[in-house]
């Protein structure tokens, strides 16, 4: 980092200067890396798990928030499944094990991706000749060797970028950095739409694969000699520590809070277990009673969500039901035929991911 030695600072009237405390005497040039906001994924920590720290996901399930399953295959996922130590700084880490034989062919891909919403990239400029260079880092370990993909790719999946990492030692956590020109071309999205997908493959069939090092219109997800981490039961591929930023250096990685991260996380999925019951709104028509009742979500939503309301009851009347009402809110109706008869729920899902 270039640092600039300060021992006095004139005064903006020119009438004389103020001291600087010795300790304290440091102040950051713009030589040295950019502050603040840099990191463009969300929960690269992997801190965040609101679906739960294990299951056996199916093929575009969420695991930890903001990872994205692209598989049909024998795995499970947990977070810090293995139980190894993290790299230093982590505590978390997104866990791919095989429970079976993974053999990738045609157009099977085993990856896990992050899509990262239009708003939150459009500064790259991607589409322009104004397109900027951006650098991937991250921690990742597996017991199989070899090289791996990671491909960059855009909404429509007309643009896409492979590039390639090895790991070199088995069952050892190991820190790889990825540099990559901005592409020029081709249609970016930059609203609250999907703006760039980053996919980090552990086995691909021979469909997807292309060459590496270029942007390219086609929709590439491998190379060809792609290790395959979950060739075999056991077998298995870790990942922690990802951050995406503007530039062709990697700074350390960009630690947000846990109350930060889950509300970013939210704006895409949100799980609450709060009891909804005796809703606020309640009038007679004939011999039923309706209820209803709002639903005000933590964090507002980048689009209209789907809404699941968790062990729902009627108490008699009829089960809730939820009905989005926008990025802001959801309205839950029942009907019952008593006064003292409350429906209620045990929480409820909003899901408007990418």
């Amino acid at each position: 980092m270039s640092t600039l030695k300060v021992d006095t600072i004139t005064k903006a009237d020119g009438t004389g200067s103020l001291s600087v405390p010795a300790e304290s005497g440091t102040v950051v040039t713009t030589a040295s890396p950019s502050l603040g906001r840099r990191n463009l994924i969300i929960n690269g920590a992997m801190q965040v798990a609101q679906r739960g720290t294990s299951s056996t996901p199916s093929n575009n399930e969420f695991t930890a928030d903001r990872f994205q399953i692209n598989f049909a295959g024998n795995f499970d996922y947990e977070q810090n499944g293995g139980s190894v130590t993290p790299p230093t700084g982590f505590t978390n880490y997104l866990a791919l094990t095989a429970t079976g034989t993974n053999t990738p062919t045609g157009n099977t891909t085993y990856s896990v991706r992050h899509n990262i919403e239009g708003y939150n990239i459009s500064h790259l400029g991607f589409g322009t000749s104004d397109a900027k260079t951006i650098t991937l880092s991250f921690w990742v370990r597996s017991d199989v060797t070899g090289t791996y993909a990671v491909v960059f790719r855009n909404e429509g999946t007309a643009r896409s970028y492979v590039t390639t990492y090895t790991i070199s030692s088995a069952d050892t956590w190991e820190q790889k950095t990825i540099t990559i020109t901005g592409d020029t071309s081709g249609t970016w999205n930059a609203t609250n739409g999907n703006g760039l997908a980053v996919w980090f493959t552990f086995g691909g069939g021979n469909n997807y694969q292309g060459t590496t090092g270029s942007w390219v219109s086609a929709d590439y997800r491998s190379v060809s000699g792609q290790a395959n981490a979950v060739a075999a039961s056991g077998n298995y591929f870790y990942l922690t520590g990802v951050q995406l930023e503007v530039g062709s250096v990697a700074t350390p990685f960009e630690h947000r809070s846990y109350g930060e991260e889950l509300a970013l996380c939210q704006r895409y999925y949100e799980k609450s277990t709060e009891v909804v019951e005796q809703f606020p709104l309640y009038k007679a028509r004939e011999a039923d009673r309706i209820r209803l009742g709002t639903i005000q979500y933590k964090v507002t939503k980048r689009a209209t969500p789907t809404i699941v309301l968790l062990g729902a009851n009627g108490d008699g009347g009829t089960t809730p039901s939820a009905t989005s009402i926008g990025v802001y809110a959801c309205r839950i109706t029942s009907s019952s035929n008593a006064d003292s008869q409350a429906p209620y729920a045990n929480g409820y899902t909003a899901d408007a991911e990418l």
